[in-house]
């Protein structure tokens, strides 16, 4: 592990970059506003940190539930001879975006998005016959809390490590609790035309590094800068656009460690506890989740911190706030795919 230093300045735009981007003309303006700094220089640090690996993507956040897209969590057991081909399978799948091996009996642990609830079904079960193992999980969401991926960088030095890290989800911003749970089922999926798909195909991908980016982006869908800063800013207020942001990779500023957290909660205290541990900032994701005959939990967090014995003090803390000892600590091993997801590819 190498140390990797970020000056204040870095550390807080890095901060600001995470949260949100501004629909503006000239967004780094803007930023540099809040960190002190010319906006020609905001730009430049911006394209310094994707360039050293610090910023994954740089783009459009969606709502994927409003774009009319489903997704679950599968986890597999899967003899460890027969991971590679398992994961080849698993990787093969566009919606598939975060794959991981976990330190667990369920080794291999996947997200998936579809298109739909019956296109969900026919890839989770075709996925399923594919990847083969002796027992498998399907684990769709019942309830949103919390998703939202942010790592503060309140020091100057942070870790480098070549660790794997784990933001799957990360296409919803947060929700948290039965209101707003009930808001997005009530609304619905949003219609789009062809200009609007090619829209959001194109800052899905990423926000061009430039004077006035959303200008850019324009140009290249032969639209006008006002007219996509209007259509984005509406969907901003309906919800289907969470956020123009940078997502980090967190493993290379000191967010080493990381582990799903699975939690057996009464059905009577599962709104309590979700809203707990989704107050929580060392918590990045909460979801209820639907419950098979043979796995006992129902409540999934995902926890960050610097060192796995961080994490367990961690766990041990918010066993006490979900009221419950029965839960496990699933540590990430590898990392077999990380993505963000791609809509309307067709």
């Amino acid at each position: 592990m190498t140390e990797k230093i970020l000056s204040p300045a870095d550390a807080r735009l890095l901060d600001l970059l995470q949260t949100d981007i501004p629909l503006t003309e000239t967004p780094w303006a803007w930023l540099g506003e809040k960190t002190a700094l010319p906006p020609a220089e905001v730009l430049r640090r911006v394209s310094r940190f994707r360039a050293e690996g610090l910023i994954r993507r740089l783009g459009g956040i969606f709502d994927s539930r409003r774009l009319g897209y489903r997704g679950t969590l599968c986890a597999f057991r899967v003899p460890a001879e027969r991971v590679p081909a398992a994961a080849a399978v698993i990787n093969s799948y566009t919606g598939v975006t975060h794959n991981y091996i976990r330190r667990h009996e369920y080794n291999i642990w996947c997200t998936l998005l579809a298109p739909g609830e019956a296109e969900l079904a026919r890839l989770t079960e075709e996925m399923r016959a594919r990847v083969g193992g002796d027992k498998w999980l399907n684990l769709p969401v019942r309830r949103y809390f919390k998703v939202r991926v942010n790592f503060p960088l309140g020091t100057e030095s942070v870790a480098r490590t070549a660790g794997p890290a784990e933001d799957d989800g990360e296409e919803d911003a947060c929700f948290t609790g039965e209101r707003e749970n009930a808001a997005a089922v009530a609304a619905g999926q949003t219609e789009f035309t062809r200009e609007d798909k090619r829209l959001t195909a194109a800052l899905q991908e990423a926000l061009p590094l430039t004077e006035r980016p959303y200008a850019t982006l324009a140009a290249g869908l032969s639209r006008r800068e006002e007219d996509v800063l209007a259509v984005l800013r509406l969907w901003r207020e309906q919800g289907i656009l969470k956020r123009v942001a940078a997502v980090l990779r967190h493993q290379l500023v000191g967010y080493s460690a990381n582990a799903l957290a699975v939690w057996r909660i009464r059905p009577q205290e599962t709104e309590a506890a979700g809203r707990r541990l989704a107050a929580r900032p060392e918590v990045t994701h909460c979801y209820e989740r639907a419950v098979p005959s043979d796995w006992p939990y129902n409540m999934y967090t995902m926890l960050h911190a610097h060192s796995e014995e961080e994490c367990r003090a961690l766990a041990l803390d918010l066993a006490e706030l979900a009221g419950t000892e029965q839960y496990e600590l699933l540590f990430s091993e590898a990392e077999l795919k990380k993505s963000s997801m791609r809509y309307f590819l067709e």
